[in-house]
């Protein structure tokens, strides 16, 4: 039986190639560990550098990766949503704001009042739902997962339009199945906070479904459980985002006064155009007022005598207030104030 020997390149040929991997893993744990490289990457990252690159790497997989994981247990989005199964996260950022991406934040609804910008670095149809899973059902008297928006057959999803508060902005391939709704929170429970989660299913094909504007529309939202969605059309769960969301101002208006609220702001952009002084403060909601000319009296110079002597007057400031202690005629202990300093 004859044996075909493997030729190997001379001693000297292997010493060499081994000193060079060593070398280069020596510049760049060295790279890696200058406290300079670290500051560039904090202060303005900029990922054409391959340093850069890497030190993104090493925090998002020692130090990004394990807190997420234990926010999202904390937070219970793997019982109430998802299979804690092997799923990486989604990359999100809302208009006005400066997050990466959504691994829990608190994110007030005047900050979602526009869809955010989702980046998918991968080929192939994805779909993707933002839902509510604490949405509030009086008649059932139950909170269920409601969707507030669902794109399908999209490859890239551009962020900063809503078809609720003015014209649609991203032209890329897919289809809109459900209208992106913000979060609107309701006030029966104003410290409440709601969970809105992002998910990113990756399709086998395209998907023909129905659009159902107008049910989101009156709804504000459509009670449809990812999970189950998932199963009917066979999807695979690729990655996922969510943030936190209460009540405040905004809400109200999304909820019941979305159409006032999109010509305010409609007319307020127009208004805007044209910079006269008057415009603007009305767009800041102060009226202009401009007082009646009329010759002064002898009694308004008296009132602002008056005035003046008054703001003349030295008074006691907070905290004087706060400590201030006094006896009344009748009581034979000392009154003290609640409010006093030393109890504050």
């Amino acid at each position: 039986m004859s044996r075909t020997l493997l030729k190997l390149p001379p001693t000297n040929h292997l010493q060499a190639a081994f000193k060079q991997a060593q070398s280069l893993l020596g510049t760049r744990k060295s790279e890696i560990a200058d406290i300079n490289n670290h500051k560039e990457y904090y202060a303005n990252p900029d990922f054409t550098k391959e340093i850069h690159k890497k030190l993104h790497f090493n925090l998002f997989k020692r130090h990004v990766l394990p807190k997420t994981m234990e926010f999202a247990e904390k937070d219970g989005i793997f019982d109430d949503a998802l299979p804690q199964t092997g799923i990486s996260f989604l990359e999100v950022q809302f208009e006005n704001t400066k997050w990466n991406g959504c691994y829990g934040h608190p994110i007030q609804p005047r900050f979602t009042m526009e869809a955010p910008t989702i980046a998918i670095n991968k080929s192939g149809l994805f779909t993707v739902m933002m839902t509510d899973l604490d949405h509030e059902f009086p008649e059932r008297q139950s909170r269920d997962e409601c969707t507030n928006v669902k794109v399908q057959d999209r490859l890239v999803i551009d962020g900063g339009y809503s078809n609720f508060l003015g014209e649609k902005k991203d032209q890329t391939v897919g289809s809109v199945v459900y209208d992106y709704v913000p979060p609107h929170p309701p006030l029966s429970n104003p410290r409440k906070e709601h969970r809105y989660l992002i998910t990113l299913w990756k399709q086998s094909k395209e998907l023909s479904l129905e659009k159902h504007s107008d049910l989101a529309y009156a709804q504000r939202g459509t009670f449809l459980p990812s999970m189950r969605f998932a199963k009917d059309n066979g999807l695979e769960l690729d990655s996922f985002a969510w943030f936190k969301s209460s009540w405040d101002r905004d809400s109200s208006a999304i909820m019941q006064k979305l159409d006032y609220l999109k010509r305010k702001i409609q007319v307020s952009t127009e208004l805007a155009k044209t910079n006269p002084d008057d415009i603007q403060l009305l767009n800041h909601g102060y009226k202009p007022h401009k007082p009646l000319p009329k010759l002064p009296t002898k009694a308004d110079l008296n009132n602002q005598y008056e005035k003046y002597q008054v703001k003349r007057k030295q008074r006691l400031t907070a905290l004087g207030n706060a400590a201030l202690v006094r006896n009344r005629e009748g009581v034979e202990t000392e009154i003290v104030r609640k409010n006093r300093y030393e109890n504050a």
